[in-house]
């Protein structure tokens, strides 16, 4: 998802970020958080990655989400539960998937389907 992030068109487009969030500016692609936060007031919203994924590319958000939560349950000692690898590695497989049929763009830019044709 980071790569979506880094290669896709709209983070150079502030106008078409702001008709996703009135909060998103290019430079929010670059974060390394999970987890946005609020600031305080006067200062804007700290973005993070799952934020982000949600808002602009919302067909791969389940497979992320059950990639990160694999990914917290493995750093913080709960392990996986058994079965679990052959999930996540078909959550990699339908990101992978995406990407590689360029559907990893914001909406706002991605072409409609039959104007692809």
């Amino acid at each position: 998802m980071k790569a979506a992030l880094l290669v896709d068109p709209i983070w150079s487009d502030l106008r078409a970020l702001q008709a996703i969030s009135a909060d998103l500016i290019p430079d929010d692609r670059f974060t390394s958080r999970h987890h946005g936060r609020r600031r305080r007031t006067g200062h804007a919203k700290e973005w993070g990655i799952n934020e982000l994924v949600l808002k602009s590319y919302r067909p791969a958000a389940g497979s992320y989400e059950r990639l990160h939560q694999g990914s917290i349950d493995v750093r913080y000692g709960a392990g996986l539960r058994a079965g679990a690898l052959s999930a996540l590695r078909a959550s990699v497989d339908e990101i992978h998937a995406m990407h590689a049929d360029g559907e990893l763009a914001a909406p706002i830019l991605r072409p409609a389907r039959d104007e692809e044709s």
